[in-house]
């Protein structure tokens, strides 16, 4: 046997890996025992050690575990046979969660104090902790020889056989138990998991009707019956467990829906949708109820086209059921919008909005889908109500703000977005946009200044839009200014975007602005290889102009005349026709 100071150091050891106090711990003990030894003068070391046991409860119960550990070592080194102080300290390093160091207590506790229950208990639980259940389950079959009335040792041991897989010992001492206290939950429960490690489908299924004969208006027990059949891959044994479910509860949802979903299982899909419209119907079951049923559909229906039509179909169910449900109308229009039915999705969305109840989220896809088909009206007066319903969403305030930018209502767009960016969001994606869209509505104002500024700080966030870069350059080579910067910022648009036809013409624009006439009219040529480009009129004036500046003067009045013919600024073109000569 180890000596009493090799337990009294585990405290030290212990304690300082807790509280990186590892040899500062024997001082603390004397000071601490040193003061209570004064205040105590002339009691003995009796009193001195009942003394230090007591301050380690109280800093016990006070939280204060790493006083409470110096104390019970002081008494350690007064009585090293103090089991109540070994016990002691088991239960302060469980509650540290350090189950190595409580094993080594509680095992001490136990050595000097084999009577004592409450340090069995420990020394158990110790064990469990530790992994060491054959162990445990000795502990507890001696407790119950000790307290043969106490079945709550009985039933531990039990459980540890059961998890050594003694399955045979550990269901005779479930049947032990049973008889003595009668049918229960908890022991209806083990028995059947031992039947069923053991393949005794049928002996778990006796053990459930147990509880059902005891209690047949207990719904749990035929969902646990019913469950057991299917998890043993025979649901067709389950219905006649729903059936008899039905015929003492008939309107009771979580039957008709177990028995719907047993005839999916087999094909049956009319007697499949007759059980589920049946459980839908019922107004016992709440309308949360039926959205989580439904709501997993929502993953599946881009992945397997068969989940499509009966998402769908079990949310008419439910709008049938709570035609007053917001939340049932938007899970209408998310399923919708899974199968990419935009129309149909927002004619659901709509639906939601009317209704009291709708959420920020409802509001957000209807200005999404709308954004998405470039309806800015539509998104700018929905927006609108969105804010009014909603004031602090900031999405609500981006999406307004798009739309009057689009819309060139810039005054309002750049209220909404400077609303959106003193909300704030962590999707710096939509930050970046947000302080694109400003320096558009500055540009179009014509504060310069403030729409450099928003295009910098858009970079800043993603240096790699090419919808900024091109946008950026070209306004810059508009003003004639940092062209140097203007071209890199059109030339790595391009790179970013091969074949966009509108950054080409940036990019041939930026060229020509910098007086790079021949690299300018390649890049152009090359914009208007695209037919689009060739029906813009301001991309066949640009083209008209650079070659002006090549001294190809015919050609260049030539594309003029088809700008003009095609749309553009009639009286500037005829000008320059009439006098085929550029007007800057």
């Amino acid at each position: 046997m180890r000596s009493a100071g090799w337990y009294t150091g585990w405290i030290c050891v212990a304690a300082g890996l807790l509280y990186g106090c590892a040899a500062p711990s024997r001082l603390g003990a004397k000071r601490a025992r040193s003061s209570v030894t004064l205040s105590v003068s002339g009691m003995g070391e009796k009193a001195e050690e009942d003394s230090f046991f007591i301050s380690a409860e109280t800093a016990r119960m006070s939280g204060n575990n790493r006083e409470a550990i110096l104390d019970l070592d002081s008494c350690l080194r007064l009585d090293p046979g103090n089991a109540a102080a070994y016990y002691e300290l088991a239960r302060l390093f469980d509650q540290l969660e350090n189950p190595h160091a409580a094993l080594a207590f509680a095992s001490r506790a136990v050595e000097l104090d084999t009577l004592n229950r409450w340090y069995q208990l420990a020394f158990a639980d110790a064990l469990m902790q530790n992994k060491q259940y054959d162990r445990a389950e000795s502990v507890f079959y001696r407790l119950h020889q000790r307290y043969p009335s106490n079945m709550d040792y009985l039933f531990n041991e039990g459980v540890l056989l059961e998890g050594l897989n003694r399955l045979d010992s550990a269901y005779q001492v479930f049947e032990e138990i049973e008889k003595k206290t009668g049918v229960s939950e908890q022991l209806v429960y083990q028995k059947q998991m031992i039947d069923l490690k053991l393949g005794k489908v049928e002996e778990a299924a006796d053990e459930v009707r147990k509880l059902i004969s005891q209690d047949p208006y207990e719904s749990r027990y035929y969902g646990l019956l019913a469950q057991l059949y299917t998890n043993a891959g025979t649901p067709l044994k389950a219905i006649p467990v729903f059936r008899e479910w039905l015929e003492r509860m008939p309107y009771n949802p979580q039957a008709l829906i177990g028995m719907a979903l047993v005839y999916k299982g087999e094909g049956d899909q009319e007697k499949y949708q007759s059980y589920m419209a049946k459980a839908f119907a019922n107004p016992d079951l709440k309308v949360e109820d039926q959205i989580a049923f439904v709501y997993p559909f929502l993953k599946y229906v881009k992945v397997d086209s068969t989940k499509k039509d009966e998402g769908l179909m079990l949310c008419r169910m439910i709008i049938k059921a709570h035609p007053a449900s917001a939340a049932a109308y938007a899970l209408y229009g998310d399923m919708f919008n899974q199968c990419d039915l935009p129309d149909s999705a927002l004619t659901a969305y709509r639906n939601a909005l009317s209704l009291d109840g709708a959420t920020p989220e409802v509001w957000q896809q209807v200005m999404l889908i709308y954004s998405s088909q470039q309806r800015n009206d539509s998104v700018l007066e929905v927006s609108r109500r969105a804010i009014l319903s909603f004031p602090d969403d900031f999405l609500g305030y981006y999406f307004h703000g798009a739309a009057s930018v689009y819309l060139h209502l810039d005054s309002e767009g750049i209220v909404s977005l400077r609303r959106a960016l003193d909300i704030g969001t962590d999707n710096r994606d939509l930050e970046e946009k947000i302080y694109a869209l400003l320096g558009e509505a500055y540009h179009d104002r014509g504060d310069n200044v403030s729409s450099d500024s928003s295009f910098e700080r858009s970079l800043r966030i993603n240096p790699g839009d090419a919808l900024v870069l091109n946008n950026y350059s070209y306004y810059l080579a508009l003003r004639g200014i940092r062209l140097d910067q203007a071209e890199q910022m059109a030339r790595m648009a391009v790179t970013l975007e091969p074949g966009d036809y509108s950054y080409e013409d940036t990019y041939a624009w930026v060229l020509y602005k910098l007086g790079r006439f021949r690299d300018a009219k390649k890049w152009m040529e090359k914009a208007l290889e695209h037919p689009e480009a060739e029906m813009g009129p301001g991309y066949l004036e640009h083209y008209g102009n650079i070659l002006y500046r090549l001294h190809r003067v015919n050609e260049a009045v030539r594309y003029w005349q088809l700008a003009l013919q095609r749309g553009g600024p009639s009286q500037k073109l005829d000008q320059e026709i009439s006098g085929k000569k550029i007007l800057e």
